[in-house]
């Protein structure tokens, strides 16, 4: 379920963030695409303290990328 939602999301999407809401970083992050890069490409965001899978996704981001952290 979490590694096919984000492996789905990563074939679908030129650009993904994995962010947390309350998160400065990925407040930051979603601002420079969308201040910078949203006519020139979708930016498509997953809030992981908003969705049910988010700690499982999380879990699987770590994983995938070594990282554990948002943004990621």
């Amino acid at each position: 379920a979490a590694k096919d939602l984000v492996e789905t999301a990563l074939n679908d999407n030129k650009v993904v963030v994995f962010s947390k809401s309350y998160c400065p970083y990925c407040h930051a992050t979603k601002s420079l695409f969308n201040d910078n890069f949203s006519n020139v490409v979708p930016v498509k965001i997953y809030e992981l303290d908003l969705i049910d899978e988010g700690s499982a996704i999380q879990s699987y981001l770590a994983e995938k990328t070594g990282q554990r952290t948002v943004p990621n």
